[in-house]
């Protein structure tokens, strides 16, 4: 006697559990190998629509057909039911009216039908089959029932009657062998019999087959001709991509102000032609800006240099005999020195706040203490002058307090330049909400109308002349404004010729965002 054991089957949870991560691992894998091959894989756009206008047709096709072979189903279906239930109304005529089995109405029955007729009596004896060689079989010529649909209808294999009966098509396969059975128990002068009528789909998945092959074949045609139909469309409406390529890779630095033609019809291709050219547009100015900015800095610094150069070499002739050529070319020396240094260090603050690189140290701390501060300096260098400040309030401000002097020292000494002397120059302080306004007015020279707008600009001068008095780089009011733009504030200038002019500036007391 054996005693082992037999181990128990995995459940059948277990087996669902193992196939749902072999799924899920099969689908990681297949993505990986996405982003690791197919991605580098350069498609045209015209190729992708290609894709998608086949993908959509074959979709398409494909709903049409299962609408298709589904209504084909659907009226086979009825039409064996229909001729099903006619001829049980015969079989149960001929029982009713004959005592022993009518093989030959039947067989009639049968043959016109299409049916294959299966007679049991009352203790499920097979008693009348259409070919007789199954009725000595016995049981086993019995098909295999593989689907109960109800208690009178099922689907059953027909292989084994084909195989008794020597028939196998190994192209058509055993798909095709089922037969679709509808019994039911009439009544008869014997007793009360059970009648099975079995359909062969065969010829009907044959048919269905058929039609399903030639509505593939028919779409597959349909949808070669109209995809070259498509390729041929989707060249003609990308085409304007194509100039904008071209149009690109012919612009260059000498060549900046190519544009790309904005022509044609209404769509997103022209918007984004529009937004390409406002962008070539930007770029080309800050380019001429850049431009201008460059030969402007070694405008400025060429004449420094040579102002340097200069003495230099009437040091070299002269300065060795000569202390008065010698004391006059060292003070020139610094002094082109000190205009060069201040010229480079501007120059330097304005790059490290193009590229937002200048530090911003922000702190709290009393607006009017730094006003005192800025009203001592001047006073202390400029005896020309009369300053004043009448009004200067206790504020708090939360600002970077050596940006915010650097800017009003700017104006101030714009003021000091640009005012004979004699002249007032008058510093305010006060808060107005939720902001200080600082005022510088002067009642100098004043500015030109048509010169407002520009002053600000790089290396911009209302007065053309350099000289010593009225001297300068140009650079000063740029930086002011961009150090009070950095503190979220606003600039107004009111000027007019030989009236003065007034600069207010105003700036948040918390700046947001710094």
């Amino acid at each position: 006697m054996n005693n082992k054991k037999s181990k128990p089957n995995k459940p059948e949870n277990e087996y669902v559990t193992l196939i749902t991560d072999m799924i899920k691992k099969l689908f990681s894998l297949i993505r990986e190998e996405y982003k690791k091959h197919l991605t580098k894989v350069r498609l045209s756009i015209i190729l992708k629509l290609n894709i998608m206008y086949v993908l959509r047709i074959m979709s398409i096709m494909s709903t049409l057909n299962i609408i298709i072979l589904g209504c084909y189903g659907y009226f086979t279906f009825r039409r064996m039911e229909d001729k099903m239930s006619q001829s049980f109304n015969e079989i149960s005529k001929e029982y009713i009216m004959e005592s022993n089995v009518p093989k030959e109405k039947l067989q009639l029955i049968s043959s016109l039908s299409g049916f294959e007729i299966r007679v049991f009596d009352e203790t499920q004896k097979l008693v009348y089959r259409k070919n007789e060689e199954y009725m000595n079989k016995g049981a086993e010529a019995i098909p295999e029932k593989l689907v109960t649909f109800d208690e009178n209808r099922s689907l059953e294999n027909q292989q084994i009657s084909n195989l008794i009966n020597g028939k196998s098509n190994a192209i058509t396969g055993e798909i095709f062998r089922f037969n679709y059975v509808y019994e039911k128990n009439l009544p008869s002068n014997n007793g009360q019999i059970n009648v099975k009528l079995a359909f062969p789909l065969y010829e009907e998945l044959r048919n269905l087959l058929r039609i399903l092959l030639a509505l593939s074949i028919a779409e597959v045609i349909l949808a070669l001709l109209s995809l070259r139909k498509t390729a041929k469309r989707s060249r003609k409406i990308l085409s304007p991509v194509n100039e904008m390529i071209d149009t690109v890779r012919n612009i260059t630095i000498n060549r900046m102000d190519t544009r790309i033609s904005t022509g044609g019809t209404q769509d997103e291709l022209k918007d984004l032609a529009i937004t390409f050219n406002d962008m070539l547009d930007r770029i080309q100015r800050a380019y001429e800006i850049q431009n201008q900015f460059v030969s402007d800095a070694s405008h400025e610094l060429r004449t420094p240099i040579a102002v340097i150069q200069g003495y230099a070499k009437m040091l070299d002739r002269w300065g060795k005999q000569d202390e008065k050529v010698l004391d006059e070319s060292i003070e020139a020396i610094k002094s082109e020195s000190e205009n060069m240094k201040d010229l480079v260090e501007k120059l330097l603050f304005l790059a490290r706040g193009d590229k937002n690189t200048q530090a911003i140290s922000m702190e709290e701390f009393y607006l009017n203490e730094l006003i005192d501060e800025v009203v001592r300096d001047t006073r202390l260098i400029d005896t020309e002058h009369e300053i004043r400040n009448n009004i200067n309030e206790s504020i708090k401000i939360y600002a970077d307090a050596k940006l915010l002097k650097q800017a009003i020292r700017v104006f101030v000494d714009n003021s000091i330049k640009y005012t004979p002397a004699g002249g007032v120059i008058t510093l305010y302080s006060f808060k107005e909400g939720k902001e200080a306004v600082i005022a510088i007015k002067d009642t100098g020279i004043g500015i030109d109308e048509k010169d407002l707008p520009n002053i600000f600009n790089r290396f911009y001068r209302a007065d053309k002349s350099r000289t010593k008095e009225t001297g300068g780089t140009g650079l000063g009011l740029s930086i002011a404004k961009w150090i009070i733009m950095k503190h979220k504030g606003s600039i107004q200038v009111e000027s007019a010729l030989n009236k003065g002019t007034k600069v207010v500036l105003r700036v948040p007391l918390m700046v947001p965002g710094v």
